[in-house]
């Protein structure tokens, strides 16, 4: 495909040459992110938790239509996940193989507590990916007024993420690598502030991911059953898809106003489905943009982003 001259830009001195890619969640194993880099597809690849899991099984993905159009997704995060130990052994070679195709290559990790979050971008780190997302939509597993109950989101739990930002700065510090926070949509804002504020002091986060999916999505199917029914009881999902794009815009203004005089970008996330809502996002403060659903509903086809999105870019410029 090539770069596309007016929409290429760097960062850190890293370059990235088309603004739009596959968000973390789906391409998870070794095969699957060399079909994208062959198809020179961007992607985050991940997201990665400590330990292996098989996933939540079951229904754990639907996508609601009005008639032709995507309305929106329900997904419950049911992928197998093999670990970051799995990330460090397949990551090395994978980061040459994008580089060797002008590609920039993005880990997405998701711990479950601030330890275990900044162990994982230690680890990362440590393997040489340039650039890492921490997914901060997890639920943060290790506060224990929450046992029993449901966990608290880590980017929700303003004291997790504060105590996780501090954590940073003195175990971590600056770094090559290029690291960025990803938070969900659909925070009030007081708690979204408090997030792209801990971005624009810190030393360590190089920006903010603005947004997975809402949480707590719900949605019946004709015969009366939850449309997310995972083997292990969950019946919740995060809403994605063209739905919640007018979310995410409020929430990557905020970001791109906070953040502008702080040398830190902004990637937009959330109902990025044509190259319209490219250039919306752009207008609106993203540095970048990515999808996910829009993907999936696609066929998970590597090319889907350079023939139907990309292409299309490039004819408007």
């Amino acid at each position: 495909m090539g770069v596309i001259e007016d929409f290429s830009r760097k960062f850190k001195g890293v370059t990235f040459p088309y603004p739009t890619m596959v968000a973390g969640g789906i391409v998870k194993t070794a095969d699957h992110a060399q079909r994208l880099i062959a198809a020179d597809t961007m992607f985050e690849w991940g997201s990665f938790t400590t330990d292996e899991s098989l996933g939540n099984g079951g229904r754990d993905y639907f996508a609601a239509y009005n008639g032709h159009e995507l309305d929106f997704t329900l997904n419950s995060i049911g992928l197998t996940n093999p670990g970051m130990k799995y990330a460090e052994q397949h990551g090395p070679e994978l980061c040459l193989r994008a580089r060797d195709s002008g590609l920039t290559f993005w880990i997405n990790v998701s711990g479950q507590s601030v330890f275990d979050t900044v162990a994982l971008i230690k680890r990362a780190i440590a393997a040489g990916f340039e650039i890492i997302t921490v997914n901060g939509s997890c639920p943060n597993k290790a506060d224990k007024a929450n046992q029993g109950r449901a966990m608290p989101i880590l980017c929700y739990d303003t004291d997790a993420t504060s105590e996780l930002f501090e954590t940073l700065e003195t175990e971590v510090g600056p770094t090559k690598a290029i690291i960025l926070w990803k938070i969900s949509a659909g925070m009030p804002q007081p708690t979204l502030e408090h997030n792209i504020r801990l971005v624009a002091k810190s030393s360590v986060m190089n920006g903010i991911v603005t947004c997975n999916t809402v949480p707590n999505g719900f949605d019946l199917l004709p015969d009366g059953k939850p449309a997310i029914q995972t083997d292990n009881g969950i019946i919740r999902g995060g809403v994605g898809g063209p739905a919640i794009f007018p979310i995410v815009l409020g929430h990557v203004h905020s970001s791109a106003t906070i953040l502008k005089d702080a040398s830190k970008i902004v990637i937009g996330t959330g109902g990025v489905n044509s190259a319209d809502r490219i250039r919306t996002m752009k207008r609106t403060g993203a540095f970048l943009t990515q999808m996910n659903s829009a993907f999936r509903e696609a066929g998970e086809d590597p090319t889907f982003i350079r023939d139907d999105i990309l292409r299309h870019l490039a004819e408007e410029v």
